[in-house]
């Protein structure tokens, strides 16, 4: 692999490297997937209806996201603490643009980021904020707004719309030897066996370099979070406590007394287990850039009570993720 510039840090380079193999293998795959099929213009067609639905995504998905989920504002007025937050991680990241905070009515403890670094949502969920103390939503809030520093809501629906139109293509393939099977069976037409195989394997192809992709920019993220929250133990915690609550419900949803059944290869995150040991690794061999959150937090912002930061007008939400036609758990 070729040495990075002097200016960028080694890590930095090898993530970068691996998300723009990433992204080359599944448009490199999409296009094989559109050559295959019939017609002259069809990559063409292909290669217009992934801009057309990239443009649309990062146009309408986030106010599209933050409604599904029955999203509302949290104004600073109610949860002040939680604004002196972000506004310092906002100054230590060197992001154009404060974050607006969402509150999510769900009793599954989670975040995400959704929007563009100028238009950007932070949205928390109920469960989340009852579960973490306002050090350990401080570590959370760092690595959310490492997403957006690093400008992962662009990569990750560049991704998305990737895989979706693989799968698009790999069911209109599928359809279209279906329908000339009988030209097959009675000699008309030939079919080779390799394409077929793609087809049918296109989107589990596309699946786990979509997973193997945001596997790398989480880890990059509790990566910056360390040096933008200052306290990698506080996010250590936190992801502790995330998973604990997450791996309940699944074996209460899914399969009640095991495990989660989804293999592990197909997980969007990393195990739990490696980001502690990267986290910790990161922890002793870098000093943190900046200093713990709340050290720095200003005197009158403090108080002894590990539920204070939570908005006044939201009620304990008690429901549990619900499955959609869609396939979303919301």
């Amino acid at each position: 692999m070729a040495r990075p510039p002097s200016d960028i840090p080694p890590h930095a380079f090898r993530n970068a490297v691996q998300t723009a193999l990433m992204i080359a293998g599944m448009f490199v795959l999409l296009l094989v997937l559109g050559a295959m099929l019939p017609g002259r213009d069809t990559i063409f067609y292909v290669i217009v209806a992934g801009l057309t639905a990239l443009f649309v995504t990062r146009r309408v998905a986030a106010g599209w996201v933050l409604r599904m989920y029955g999203a509302r504002r949290i104004e600073a007025a109610d949860a002040p603490r939680l604004y002196w937050l972000i506004e310092e991680l906002q100054h230590r990241a060197g992001i154009p643009v404060r974050p607006e905070l969402y509150l999510v009515p769900s009793s599954a403890p989670n975040a995400f980021v959704v929007g563009s670094p100028r238009d950007v949502s932070i949205a928390l969920t109920d469960g989340l904020l009852r579960r973490l103390n306002l050090r350990e939503l401080g570590a959370v809030l760092a690595h959310e707004t490492a997403h957006v520093k690093q400008r992962d809501m662009y990569v990750m629906g560049l991704s998305d719309v990737l895989m979706r139109l693989t799968n698009a293509l790999s069911l209109f393939g599928q359809l279209f030897l279906l329908v000339n099977l009988p030209l097959f069976f009675f000699g008309l037409m030939e079919i080779a066996f390799w394409p077929i195989l793609l087809l049918i394997i296109a989107p589990n192809i596309a699946a786990l370099l979509q997973s193997a992709l945001s596997r790398t920019r989480e880890f990059e993220a509790d990566r910056a979070a360390v040096h933008l929250s200052g306290d990698p133990e506080a996010l250590m915690t936190a992801l502790q406590k995330i998973d604990t609550a997450h791996r309940n419900l699944l074996e209460v949803i899914l399969m009640p007394g095991r495990r989660s059944p989804e293999p592990s290869a197909l997980r969007t995150h990393p195990p739990l287990e490696r980001r502690l040991q990267r986290i910790a690794a990161e922890a002793r061999h870098t000093q943190p850039e900046h200093p713990p959150l709340i050290d720095a937090q200003p005197r009158y912002m403090r108080h002894p009570h590990d539920d204070a930061h939570l908005p006044r007008y939201f009620q304990q939400v008690t429901r549990r993720p619900v499955w959609r036609v869609s396939g979303l758990w919301f």
